[in-house]
């Protein structure tokens, strides 16, 4: 209730996207990625697989089809997937913007609330700006865009 008003006025929706996790015998040694589609080999030995672009709006179920469709391209890529039981398949809605880009702001009304939402896909890899940037908003800075990538050392 409280972001309601605010919320209906910026231009953002969810998106669901669809993946499936496998425990192969031997995994990926590496990411793959190929045409929208990646396979994540993980540290525990679990591998997800996916994921989808649906413009569904806040349906967050999970299709037979996607996971027919998932799981095709995955054994494509590594053909002894095949044999391997599907784990789980779940879905989850992101915040889109048709621009892809995410609004960082304060809040137009209420004093000490700062917006940071519509990252989309990107969440993760715009979290560190993106968090430089609320920093700055909050201490009432000038925010500074630092466009060269970040790297962990």
């Amino acid at each position: 209730e409280l972001l309601k008003e605010t919320s209906a006025k910026l231009n953002i929706k969810p998106m669901r996207g669809q993946i499936l996790l496998y425990k192969p015998e031997k995994n990926l040694e590496q990411i793959v990625y190929r045409e929208g589609f990646y396979m994540i080999p993980r540290r525990d030995g679990y591998l997800l697989a996916g994921s989808t672009l649906e413009d569904v709006g806040f349906e967050a179920a999970v299709t037979r089809e996607v996971r027919d469709e998932i799981s095709a391209k995955a054994e494509a890529i590594m053909p002894s997937l095949k044999n391997q039981p599907i784990l789980k398949h779940w879905s989850g809605l992101r915040p889109g913007t048709p621009e892809n880009l995410p609004t960082i702001s304060a809040h137009p009304t209420i004093e000490n609330l700062f917006m940071n939402t519509g990252h989309f896909r990107y969440g993760l890899t715009m979290a560190p700006a993106s968090a430089k940037l609320v920093t700055a908003l909050m201490l009432g800075e000038k925010p500074q865009i630092d466009a060269r990538p970040y790297t962990c050392n």
